[in-house]
């Protein structure tokens, strides 16, 4: 009889784990939660799985205070650096679902421009350095959107959910 290899158990990087906690003490979505393990790491189903439910069970034994604690996300370094992936995570995720609207709605498939001006209302344009600075673009804003498209599975004109349509088609919607 053959040995079986033995499958390596992974374990989700610390910085990660606090993340998907703050994540879940402010939204409580499961599927969001999963979305978000997938976004930030490349394990497999069941690691995702796991890692989870193991959230799930640590929101269900953390006293109220703690979970405020990481609600609020300020209370230490590392929950700062944690918030902030959470933070870029929700704001790339509104993004998406903003390209899926428009392409369910409208049928069309947004151009890197539209995207590009879009960017500022989903929290995605870098911050002012203070308040007399006017605010930053990204440095490369199209290097942005091509890593965001392949992180959130985006293809530029070929969104898979809506429809082919004729330029004056297109016209007559918008």
């Amino acid at each position: 009889m053959r040995k079986r290899k033995r499958r390596l158990e992974i374990h989700v990087p610390p910085q990660v784990l606090t993340a998907s906690m703050i994540l879940f003490c402010r939204c409580g979505d499961g599927q969001r939660l999963l979305e978000f393990l997938k976004w930030k790491t490349a394990a497999e189903k069941e690691d995702l799985n796991r890692w989870a439910s193991d959230v799930v069970k640590w929101k269900e034994q953390a006293k109220e205070n703690v979970c405020k604690l990481y609600e609020d996300g300020n209370a230490t370094v590392s929950l700062r650096r944690a918030a902030v992936l959470v933070t870029k995570f929700t704001n790339e995720r509104s993004l998406h679902g903003w390209v899926e609207e428009i392409n369910v709605t409208l049928g069309v498939s947004p151009d890197t421009t539209v995207i590009m001006q879009e960017l500022p209302k989903h929290g995605l344009e870098g911050k002012p350095r203070n308040a007399t600075d006017s605010q930053r673009q990204h440095r490369s804003s199209l290097q942005f959107l091509r890593r965001w498209r392949k992180r959130w599975g985006v293809q530029e004109g070929l969104i898979p959910i809506g429809e082919k349509l004729s330029l004056k088609e297109l016209l007559a919607k918008v």
